[in-house]
């Protein structure tokens, strides 16, 4: 394209008019925040921005940066309803956790109960000894006394 038949500003007058650096203009078409035109400079490719986007443009970006804050007491009522939720959940979670403790805590001391009941009697020990094996291992001798002789 020209840059004769464009109508429009280039991004350093724009820049000056909006009160912006030039490379907040290129952030803005970048973004979508500010409509521009691309045509062939003598220097490369460069845009140009009509008055009418930029006004929009520094209207937009001027509504967002003075918005309002939220409201303390919505915010405070939202933020309670949500950790109310969560609070539920937890609880609920908790609770299924103190039962099965309670249970598996039965449990033990049932078993803790069952070991510990008296045995049944012991069958009767003969009065006689067992008799002892008639044949013993030989003593063996340590074989490091005769190491290295010879």
């Amino acid at each position: 394209m020209d840059d004769q038949g464009v109508q429009g500003l280039s991004l350093s007058e724009a820049a000056a008019r909006a009160g912006r650096s030039v490379k907040t203009l290129r952030r803005w078409i970048q973004e979508g925040k500010l409509a521009a035109v691309t045509v062939d400079t003598p220097h490369g490719p460069g845009y140009r921005v009509t008055v009418e986007a930029l006004d929009a443009a520094r209207r937009t970006v001027t509504a967002v940066a003075h918005r309002q804050p939220p409201e303390t007491e919505a915010l405070t009522r939202a933020l309670t309803a949500a950790l109310t939720e969560r609070e539920a959940h937890w609880l609920t979670a908790i609770t299924a956790l103190q039962q099965e403790l309670h249970a598996v805590r039965s449990e033990l001391g049932e078993l803790r109960d069952a070991v510990h009941r008296p045995a049944l009697p012991a069958a009767p020990v003969p009065s006689e000894p067992a008799p002892e094996t008639e044949r013993t291992a030989p003593a063996r001798r340590a074989w490091w006394r005769w190491w290295g002789r010879g």
